[in-house]
């Protein structure tokens, strides 16, 4: 069978999507929250109950938002964005890796060093004798930020996947279990004990009553005694015969007999000997009785009538504890420092401090063997990066959050920012390629004073910020219903500009303003929601800062993109070429025309007399009986550099505004 195509072939050619034109329908609100880090810095939302998912209701860029989806008709989508206002809003620290994307280059082991800061570990060394064995243990507790380095060994030969890789490195990134104690602390202080302090070295001792008229002896714990006489009362001989005994029973300390007291003396890590405690006292003008001292409260007691309770507050079972200054103590042990995670959608590993550590910084080389710092990239060398920023101007976040997306138009603060920070805005917004509009309420009364002519307004009245527009308000978010009410514009439908003026602010109070007040905001290009004296509350006047509308500024920026992607669809969809030529100058002129024509039917342009320059066949004075005229030369008549850059001669619109009407005189002639 033969095949028909060999005969007939029909080839099928698919033009590319046209590209849309920019979304003028879409604000963006700034603020402080830390809910978006600086590297994501801005976020889309299609309604009020998207954003009450992730910010507090009672945040500065929800209350914004709520007075820009409380407008009518409801607006459909917003941004918001986040200005870093300082350092102590920055999102803890991480280090992002380089770009891996082969599971294989990673499955090795090894190692490498991770410095970081967090509160130093001070270790609080106890040690007690027991029987003749030291025994010593430490208690860990938190001091002062410091600077320190984990040693950190990895093993990912055997990771599945990236996830299973970052699982094991999370383990690795935390202090030993079992870190050693050191051996002997420089210096350690015991303090003079009293009745109920701890005796070093006797832990392990209980002791029966001493009995006077029959045997005195003190019992051990192992059952054995040291016995100090059999009957009678015993004399400074008898406390020397128990020294030399108890000595026998406690290695490292010594007992000896020093002004007819007991002296217990230990043989190392002692800087201060002292009377602990005053075992054995003597009273040498009585041969009848004997009486206990104990050291420090200058009590006595006759040693007849005492119990064994007595006897165990001075031998317990609780070893003293000490500080010891120890350069370079370990670690809390299994202490987390740092998490990892694998990011699939950058291909990197990220390290995050761990709980109580404030800093991470660039892993380092390993002392020897494989460094798993360049193996992961994380260090930077190796191609790793920190997200954090420094604290930002509200310019700088301005910039930031113009950079990181076009698909907003008006940008607003939720949080207010100096004066001078605003100007700066302003001026950055006018000479933006990207066309931008900045938004802000003014809450200070004294703008309403005319005698106050250095306000914010004011100053930018004298420099003709056509892109700025200014709000008078109690409520710090009216302009955020101001211009969600003009976002609704739909360009495509048949009448759709509006202007400001007349509109309403659901939920934003009106101010009951003075007619003297209301004039000195006329004057400084403020605008405001207004009570009249017929029960209504508008927007008025729905101006810029400098000499235009709200909607005239709005409609001309739609308007000329719209253009400007309507011929550039024209070459872009081209299958072939747009030939320079007067055909293609028709191609060109067809699809402004086109364009021109939705302006006249949307409402933004409408027939009127051209006022302005002559060009080509009009006039000052001639009537636009479209709205509009396009005026172009030949391409015939070019010159041939242009030719030869391939440019085609400009075309030149002129375009008759439809305007709104603000204001009315009705005269009435009566006659009699």
């Amino acid at each position: 069978m033969l095949n028909v195509s060999d005969i007939v072939n029909v080839t099928v050619n698919l033009s590319p999507l046209a590209a849309g034109r920019a979304d003028f329908g879409v604000p963006l609100f700034i603020g402080t929250s830390d809910v978006l880090t600086a590297e994501e810095r801005l976020r889309l939302y299609g309604s009020l109950e998207e954003i009450a998912e992730d910010f507090e209701n009672t945040s500065p860029e929800y209350l914004a938002a709520q007075a820009y989806y409380s407008q009518s008709p409801k607006p459909k989508n917003c941004m918001i964005g986040r200005w870093v206002k300082d350092t102590g809003e920055v999102p803890p620290v991480a280090i992002y890796g380089g770009v891996i994307t082969a599971l294989d280059t990673i499955k090795q082991s090894g190692s490498f060093k991770l410095p970081y800061t967090a509160p130093a570990t001070i270790a609080t060394y106890a040690t007690s004798k027991v029987r003749s064995k030291t025994v010593k243990t430490a208690v860990y507790s938190e001091g002062d930020p410091t600077d320190s380095t984990l040693d950190v060994t990895i093993d990912l030969s055997a990771a599945t996947d990236f996830e299973n890789a970052a699982t094991l490195l999370s383990a690795a990134l935390k202090t030993p279990d079992t870190p050693e104690v050191p051996e002997t602390p420089e210096k350690v202080t015991y303090s003079a004990a009293t009745c109920t302090d701890n005796i070093k070295g006797l832990s392990k001792v209980s002791c029966a009553p001493l009995q006077s008229d029959t045997q005195s002896y003190i019992l051990l714990q192992d059952g054995t005694k040291v016995v100090a006489k059999s009957g009678g009362s015993m004399n400074q001989g008898d406390a020397a015969f128990i020294c030399t005994q108890l000595n026998a029973k406690f290695d490292g300390y010594t007992f000896s007999i020093v002004e007819n007291k007991c002296k217990i003396t230990a043989n190392s890590k002692i800087e201060d000997t002292k009377n602990i405690v005053c075992f054995v006292g003597m009273n040498l003008a009585s041969t009848q009785d004997v009486y206990r001292e104990v050291f420090g409260l200058g009590e006595y007691s006759v040693i007849q009538n005492w119990t064994e309770d007595n006897w165990k507050t001075i031998f317990t079972d609780t070893p003293q504890e000490v500080t010891p200054a120890v350069p370079g103590t370990p670690a809390i042990p299994g202490k987390q420092i740092a998490t990892a995670t694998y990011n699939a959608e950058e291909t990197r590993f990220e390290l995050y401090p761990a709980e109580g550590v404030t800093n991470i910084d660039f892993p380092t080389a390993p002392d020897s063997g494989t460094n798993m710092a360049e193996v992961l990239k994380l260090s930077a060398d190796a191609g790793g990066t920190k997200p954090t920023v420094a604290s930002e101007s509200p310019l700088d976040a301005f910039e930031a959050c113009r950079v990181a997306s076009g698909g907003w138009y008006v940008g607003i603060f939720a949080v207010p920012i100096p004066d001078e920070d605003s100007l700066a805005v302003s001026s950055y917004v006018e000479a933006a390629s990207t066309p931008t509009m900045y938004g802000q309420t003014l809450t200070d009364p004294n703008i309403l004073k005319s005698t106050v002519t250095d306000d914010l307004p004011s100053k930018a009245k004298t420099m003709s910020f056509t892109r700025t527009v200014y709000q008078y308000s109690t409520n710090p978010y009216a302009i955020c219903s101001l211009f969600g009410r003009i976002v609704t514009t739909n360009f495509s439908a048949n009448n759709s500009m509006i202007t400001l003026k007349f509109k309403q602010e659901p939920g934003i109070s009106y101010d009951d303003l003075t007619t003297a007040q209301a004039k000195t905001l006329e004057d400084k290009r403020v605008n405001m929601f207004v009570l009249f004296n017929n029960d209504t509350a508008i927007i008025q006047q729905g101006v810029c800062s400098g000499s235009c509308f709200i909607d005239e500024r709005f409609g001309l920026d739609w308007l000329a993109n719209a253009v400007q992607t309507a011929v550039y669809n024209v070459l872009y969809t081209s299958a072939t070429k747009i030939p320079q030529t007067e055909a293609g100058q028709a191609r060109i002129y067809n699809a402004i025309v086109g364009v021109m024509e939705e302006a006249v039917y949307n409402g933004l342009l409408a027939p009127g007399t051209w006022n302005g320059d002559d060009m080509g066949p009009i006039t000052n004075g001639t009537m636009l009986a479209s709205g509009y005229h396009i005026y172009y030369d030949s391409v015939v008549n070019q010159e041939q550099s242009e030719r030869e850059a391939r440019k085609l001669p400009p075309f030149q619109c002129l375009v008759k505004l439809a305007g709104a009407v603000h204001y009315s005189d009705v005269v009435i002639n009566v006659n009699r």
